[in-house]
């Protein structure tokens, strides 16, 4: 056999997604792109194998509806492995055929997204998976840092730009009257493609923020919430480490990318059938026939994007979180498999106005998972289990739980999200107002067994938050809501306002949430408020149910 014969393994990736879905204010066009990039890379490959006349037999499908497909390497010119992870792994019948597909699928994908950019990684095939799997991996990180991103020709002086992009107009938005380019009219054309085949009317959607469930001059208050799951890679990794078969290797991998897509879909769905069902019953949230309850941006793999009416969005991803640790990288859902291979997830919470910038709604949500996630790793909030592998060595994995962050979004001041909270969350005398971001108990496994997570500090505590939430709202019978807020306004200026003002309310005879007499922990010399972040969220949520904070599952 000639050398070029040999075969080679390819893994694919789309350079800039994040930056191109939501560089907008108008969440019509991120949910457009967020369409546009939902299989790009298996419809450019699919695309680019029918047109090249070298290639007289493919197979592109690795899974069905029942779930994903065995695996037998086949004597094809090309053959998906699978797809996981925002990343394809393709085997080739040669390289000169591969590198003829990859010039086609990156026209594709230039044509089609317009300023999107195609990473690829090649190796030639060994008798060994994970030795062509770590070879891919070291390539692709080389790739990336070395691949210089070029944008779409810019406009020059004499041209008409569209101003959200910079890019150079094409046309005139028929609605809008103003001028827009080609990566917003591909964005949109996918938009009411996709909506059209759902057999969703686009003028229902034709403005999104309206259509969520709001009461307009009442409560037009939303939430941008952008959920992640938990080293998946790293986790993934590990678990594959070692397997030197292919078809054994590939089969795993197979399983695991329809676990991980499978199970986050249907968690969303889930979350909001949960939601949407429990509308109309809902305090604070009117019942609009045709109207949302939680709104899609984004479900791809683990990286989910949403908008809802802001009063259910901390329920919302505490559902979520709850739900999707009921799940696993594996279909054995038993007690032991979700320890080894279960689901964690962090998320960012942005609550906006409903005319407030998408864009920075959607950046903040993602700061504040970020920091979520800096806590979910942190030594004291992480643990570490030791299990078999399936190579049958032990290995150490880091077991990291559900945490949320969240943030009000009063001004695009927001955007600079850590030195605005450098700022306004900590006083002049050094007193910090944050407690958050917050530990989510996953409650109880498939067979009702408490899944141990550790969590050494009861001051993150979600279920602690949402109790102080319930407290403060129950209004006049409990703690007035005039000094509920009295307290919120009194904390920012400090330890010793804050200690008068709760001299006054212990005199009257009001108490804190458990009858607690001190307003501040006291941490390696400083003060942190118990209840800023309760009382700064009075007016975005409904209180929870007695039932849901005694850590069951939201019913």
């Amino acid at each position: 056999m000639k050398e070029t014969e040999h075969k080679v393994l390819a893994m694919y990736d789309v350079r800039g997604i994040q930056n191109y879905i939501y560089r907008t204010d108008k969440v019509q066009d991120a949910i457009g792109a967020s369409y546009i990039v939902e299989n790009i890379i298996l419809e450019a490959l699919e695309n680019s194998v029918e047109r090249e006349k070298d290639v007289n037999s493919y197979q592109t499908k690795w899974y069905d509806k029942e779930g994903p497909l065995n695996f037998a390497e086949k004597n094809m010119d090309v053959q998906v492995l699978f797809i996981g992870g925002g990343n394809a792994y393709v085997l080739f019948r040669n390289k000169d055929l591969c590198i003829q597909i990859n010039q086609k699928m990156s026209k594709y994908v230039l044509e089609h997204t317009y300023s999107l950019q195609l990473a690829v990684a090649i190796c030639e095939k060994s008798q060994c998976y994970a030795d062509d799997y770590k070879d891919l991996q070291s390539k692709m990180r080389m790739n990336k840092a070395n691949m210089v991103l070029s944008k779409p020709f810019g406009a020059i002086p004499v041209m008409k730009v569209e101003l959200k992009t910079g890019y150079p107009a094409t046309m005139i938005d028929s609605r809008s009257k103003k001028e827009m380019g080609e990566e917003t009219r591909l964005k949109q054309e996918a938009y009411r493609n996709k909506r059209k085949a759902k057999g969703n009317s686009f003028e229902r959607d034709e403005q999104v923020f309206d259509n969520l469930v709001t009461q307009k001059g009442v409560d037009s208050r939303l939430a941008v919430v952008h959920i992640d799951g938990n080293s998946m890679g790293v986790r993934i990794r590990q678990i594959v480490e070692g397997i030197e078969d292919y078809t054994e290797a590939v089969n795993k991998m197979r399983e695991i990318s329809f676990q991980i897509m499978n199970s986050y879909q249907e968690t969303f769905q889930n979350m909001h059938d949960h939601f949407t069902d429990r509308q109309s019953g809902q305090e604070g949230i009117p019942n609009k026939e045709g109207k949302y309850v939680v709104r899609e941006i984004l479900v791809a793999g683990d990286d989910v994007t949403y908008v809802c009416n802001a009063r259910i969005a901390l329920e919302s991803v505490k559902y979520f979180s709850r739900d999707i640790a009921k799940k696993a990288m594996v279909r054995e859902n038993s007690a032991k498999s979700l320890k080894k291979y279960g689901f964690s997830v962090c998320a960012g919470v942005a609550f906006i106005g409903s005319h407030f910038p998408f864009r920075i709604g959607y950046d903040v949500a993602e700061q504040c998972c970020a920091s979520a996630k800096k806590r979910a790793k942190s030594k004291e909030c992480k643990d570490t289990i030791k299990f078999l592998s399936e190579t049958g060595k032990y290995v150490e994995m880091d077991r990291i739980g559900n945490f949320v962050d969240f943030q009000i979004c009063k001004n695009i001041q927001s955007a600079n999200f850590e030195e605005m909270r450098k700022r306004e969350y900590v006083t002049r005398s050094g007193e910090q107002l944050m407690i958050r971001p917050f530990f989510i108990c996953s409650g109880r496994s498939a067979e009702e067994e408490p899944l141990e997570e550790k969590n050494n500090k009861e001051i993150y505590s979600y279920e602690k938050f949402e109790k102080g939430l319930q407290y403060f709202m129950q209004g006049a019978d409990t703690f007035p809501r005039r000094f509920a807020l009295q307290l919120r306004n009194t904390y920012p200026l400090g330890e010793n306002q804050v200690e008068l003002l709760n001299s006054f309310l212990q005199s009257r005879g009001w108490s804190m949430p458990d009858g607690e007499k001190q307003l501040y922990y006291k941490e390696d010399k400083k003060s942190i408020a118990k209840w800023y972040d309760v009382l700064e969220m009075l007016d975005y949520c409904v209180a929870p149910t007695e039932e849901e904070t005694e850590g069951g599952d939201a019913k």
